[in-house]
């Protein structure tokens, strides 16, 4: 059976300008991402790792349009990304950051911040993604402390 292309990314770039700080001093054309291209099929998860400054960043701000691209396609199941509607593209493509943010409540509260209607199936089956299912069945008191 062949999978469906679901995302599409053709010689993405992203480059900047930084300025010059002391009067003559040149601008820099700074190359964060040169040339990125791959293709997510249907049932597959992209994992982006690497060093500190690689692009990760960048390259997911672009995949959510947060930053115009300098050069390349993004497309999702065939359409261009800058004819998406900006909440059918946030419904649909999922993000996590480098950075944790815990708010002092529970934590199925926290978990709820991204579906206040999720139901305690779609906590825990959250909680098994992040390998932390267990955890909270060892410790069910954890679930109603605050994080």
């Amino acid at each position: 059976m062949q999978k469906n292309v679901i995302m599409s990314v053709d010689h993405l770039s992203k480059d900047f300008v930084i300025r010059g700080k002391k009067l003559g001093e040149k601008n820099k054309l700074l190359h964060a991402l040169s040339d990125v291209s791959f293709d997510i099929y249907e049932g597959e998860t992209l994992g982006i790792i690497g060093e500190s400054g690689c692009g990760k960043s960048t390259l997911l701000k672009l995949l959510l349009r947060f930053w115009e691209r300098s050069g390349g396609q993004i497309r999702y199941n065939g359409t261009d990304i800058d004819e998406i509607n900006t909440e059918s593209l946030y419904r649909n493509v999922t993000m996590v950051s480098q950075s944790t943010y815990l708010f002092d409540a529970t934590i199925a509260e926290n978990l709820r911040v991204a579906k206040p209607d999720a139901t305690d199936e779609e906590l825990m089956a959250a909680l098994r993604m992040a390998s932390a299912e267990e955890l909270v069945q060892a410790l069910p008191e954890l679930a109603q402390m605050p994080a």
